[in-house]
């Protein structure tokens, strides 16, 4: 349901449209019949009015939509790199603790995935939080016991400083999901456009008969804009999704490194060299 929400928004909007025209259309009949025919000039500039107002409200609605998309999609690559430079600072310490936080951390990027599976569901997302809450405090307690000894106090600032971005952007992340175009924006766009919809059939209403396919156009490319900024609004799911590549490929890299640390390749062995011929060369 989720995932065709901008399409039902949009297709909804193709239906409402059109019958929100016919009922200014019937309302101009009306008019027209009790107070006679109407002055040419009247008609034109409401319809003109209306869809100058609907196209700015348009705009703003689908720039505070595609900039919450951006702030998004920068925030899934920042935390991508924190956590990359969390964890090769990690790797700088000694045995055990160098070790001990790697594991750690192919633990974290394992279960950053449940937090974008978890769409919008309150209950799967506080379980993400709960476990990322126990993964944090698990790797803030082995940093801290890490940097106490005697080589890692050199790398306390530089550690201290990625593993705390690496948190806050995670905690970013999880703001952002609850950031949209607020209610009301949201609300005020369907109305207009609705409204425009019934002013554009009421000034049309003697040439909408013979020329139905340019307002017919009309509707329909309003109804795929709103259904755009739907789309672009939608933290979860929805044709036009957050890109999680950066954080996939931090996963990849922290699991094989410790796949490799794990299991070691065999050295080659040394290459014989050449046996000298008895017989100088001359």
């Amino acid at each position: 349901m989720l995932a065709n929400w901008p399409i039902l928004v949009a297709a909804s909007l193709a239906v409402a449209l059109p019958l929100m025209a016919e009922a200014g259309r019937f309302v101009r009949r009306r008019q027209r019949a009790h107070d006679g025919e109407l002055e040419k000039d009247d008609a034109g500039g409401f319809g003109s009015s209306a869809l100058a107002l609907l196209g700015l409200l348009i705009a703003f609605t689908f720039s505070m939509a595609s900039e919450r998309f951006e702030t998004r999609r920068q925030l899934v690559v920042a935390e991508a790199n924190a956590i990359s430079t969390a964890y090769l600072r990690s790797q700088l310490f000694d045995e055990p603790f160098k070790s001990r936080l790697g594991a750690a951390y192919a633990d974290y990027v394992r279960a950053r995935p449940a937090f974008v599976a978890a769409g919008v569901d309150k209950a799967r997302l506080d379980a993400s939080d709960a476990q990322l809450a126990g993964l944090q405090a698990h790797i803030w307690a082995e940093t801290g016991a890490a940097i106490r000894t005697p080589t890692g106090q050199p790398l306390t600032v530089s550690v201290l400083i990625a593993t705390n971005e690496m948190f806050d952007l995670a905690a970013s992340q999880r703001a952002a999901l609850d950031a949209r175009v607020p209610f009301g924006v949201r609300l005020a766009l369907m109305v207009f456009a609705l409204v425009t919809a019934g002013i554009v059939g009421w000034t049309l209403e003697g040439k909408w008969p013979r020329r139905p396919l340019a307002p017919m156009a009309l509707f329909l490319m309003v109804a795929c804009a709103i259904g755009l900024i739907a789309d672009l609004d939608q933290p979860r799911g929805g044709l036009i999704t957050v890109p999680q590549a950066p954080m996939e490929a931090v996963a990849r890299q922290v699991l094989a490194d410790q796949a490799a640390q794990a299991h070691p390749a065999p050295e080659a062995p040394a290459a014989a060299l050449p046996e000298r011929s008895g017989q100088a060369s001359r």
